[in-house]
């Protein structure tokens, strides 16, 4: 069972992880970081692992893919995290403009028949 509390506390160490590695220069560091995150996603929740990764088993623990992984592990926990907080929640407002910008592309027609 994927929880509110698994998906908030990884969105916190992915989001912070990532806007360190997009920022880092030193290539000691950007390793670290992999290695953090890697070891993180071993003893993550598993169904919410399955769940941002699709199913596949390389996601953030490939090197050549890690920051675009790295970036789909958080726009998919901060999706999941706006419809635990009911799409616009009063008591958080972190996520008040990342939750009405999901609301809009979820209710704006495509132009499709």
């Amino acid at each position: 069972m994927i929880t509110r509390d698994a998906i908030e506390t990884a969105y916190s160490f992915f989001h912070q992880k990532l806007r360190v590695f997009e920022h880092s220069t030193m290539e000691w560091q950007r390793d670290d970081i992999e290695y953090a995150i890697e070891q993180y996603v071993a003893d993550m929740n598993g169904e919410l692992y399955d769940t941002i990764s699709c199913g596949n088993g390389h996601f953030l623990r490939d090197h050549q893919h890690f920051e675009h992984d790295m970036n789909s592990a958080v726009n998919q926990l901060e999706n999941m995290l706006c419809l635990f907080l009911n799409i616009v929640d009063s008591f958080h407002p972190l996520f008040f403009n990342i939750c009405l910008s999901i609301r809009k592309k979820l209710t704006r027609p495509t132009g499709r028949s």
